[in-house]
């Protein structure tokens, strides 16, 4: 949440992040020790992992009969998490799939992201949990996306479901430092069919101060949005961008997140979507536009 002057950048290997120091909360340590979970996202690398994919018959079986203590690749069996963990990478960043998650409604299935939590908590990693994505038992409105078959979230009732559902996530894992990123990418057709950042942002609207109820330790990241694609590969997505900050987006979440990807050199991201992002929230706030 940038409408403060403090600002903090933090690249990830797929996000970056623009957050803000609470200064009501100190992060001093004693000499030569690290807090693991400041109040604030440290300028530091995380990684993102795809267990739930994995889960649902990457690993050639169901959530109910996956392991994560038994989880093989191809390759042979790994520990991934530890081993982020040894290497000194403090966020791990993995998907929270609301329909699988939420099977049928007011019933929830916990085991993997339980276990996943677990080893998190083991291996001294910061969850950066993403909510994806629609359920269509809520809200099939938008038609399941070509590539990933996944929901939009449209309705009434689906913007409530969503809400409920994050609060329920945000309830089980109270207190654990957790970072919420609404989303993953609403700007393009693979996440969000037909993406709109008014629908995007009525949905965020609902469901940020559902999980600050529940969690009122936790972070919120919100805009999630990919690069532009096609053209130059790595320009931001200005025009989504700019009508969720009309609509208020700094206002509900603390954590303004963006997916750079990028196959030139890594200082263009500075140049093409870092520098671009602080001139616009700096356009916007001297105009007066941050806010609905």
């Amino acid at each position: 949440n940038t409408h403060n002057d403090h600002e903090r950048v933090t690249a990830q290997q797929e996000t970056m992040m623009i957050s803000k120091p609470n200064p009501t909360t100190s992060t001093t340590s004693p000499a030569g020790q690290r807090d693991p979970f400041p109040a604030t996202i440290p300028e530091a690398f995380g990684f993102n992992s795809h267990y739930w994919d994995f889960a649902q018959g990457g690993n050639k079986g169901a959530l109910e009969t996956w392991s994560l203590e038994k989880w093989e690749a191809p390759w042979g069996q790994l520990d991934p998490m530890a081993d982020m963990g040894r290497f000194g990478f403090p966020l791990h960043r993995s998907t929270v799939a609301w329909n699988v998650n939420e099977p049928s409604p007011g019933t929830y299935n916990w085991k993997l992201q339980d276990a996943l939590m677990r080893e998190n908590a083991h291996c001294g990693l910061r969850p950066l949990l993403f909510l994806a994505y629609g359920h269509p038992l809520y809200d099939a409105s938008s038609g399941p996306s070509e590539t990933c078959k996944v929901y939009s979230v449209l309705t009434s009732e689906g913007i409530a479901g969503y809400a409920a559902w994050a609060g329920e996530v945000a309830r089980r894992y109270r207190g654990k430092q957790v970072i919420y990123e609404i989303w993953n990418e609403p700007n393009i057709h693979i996440f969000w069919p037909k993406p709109d950042p008014d629908a995007y942002m009525a949905m965020l609207e609902a469901t940020a101060p559902a999980i600050r109820a529940a969690d009122p330790t936790a972070l919120i990241a919100g805009g999630a949005l990919s690069n532009v694609w096609g053209g130059k590969w790595d320009e931001l997505d200005l025009p989504y961008l700019t009508r969720c900050l009309e609509r208020g987006l700094l206002e509900h979440v603390d954590v303004l997140s963006c997916h750079p990807y990028n196959i030139y050199p890594p200082e263009r991201i500075r140049d093409r979507q870092i520098i671009p992002i602080r001139d616009l929230i700096g356009m916007m706030k001297k105009a007066g536009e941050l806010f609905k």
